[in-house]
């Protein structure tokens, strides 16, 4: 099945949850193709065939995309300190504490 077939077989509300999803997670971290969904369903909304409008998928996106952004940095700022330190452990030469130290911002004095 091809794009089109997958997205017009969906019902109405729900290619603009997939879109949120797919963009939200991609915010995250997780590497999934975001702008390639995203551009190809807002290019599917020209068909007569589409349940789902332009402006509805851009929107959808957009809260997908705040909301991973809000998940990734909270995750990072609570978790990411620990997780650094397992990753120094487990890999020396990648991050290291000295490579850890150079990545932090310097205050401005």
């Amino acid at each position: 099945m091809d794009l089109s077939g997958f997205f017009f077989g969906l019902p109405a509300g729900w290619a603009y949850v997939l879109v949120g999803l797919v963009v939200g997670l991609e915010s995250l971290g997780v590497p999934l193709p975001g702008e390639t969904i995203l551009i190809s369903v807002v290019l599917l909304t020209h068909h007569p065939d589409a349940g789902f409008s332009a402006w509805g998928i851009g929107i959808a996106a957009s809260v997908g995309a705040i909301i991973g952004d809000s998940i990734g940095y909270t995750l990072g700022r609570r978790l990411g300190p620990r997780l650094f330190g397992w990753l120094g452990r487990r890999f020396p030469a990648q991050a290291s504490a000295v490579r850890l130290a150079y990545a932090e911002p310097t205050p401005n004095t």
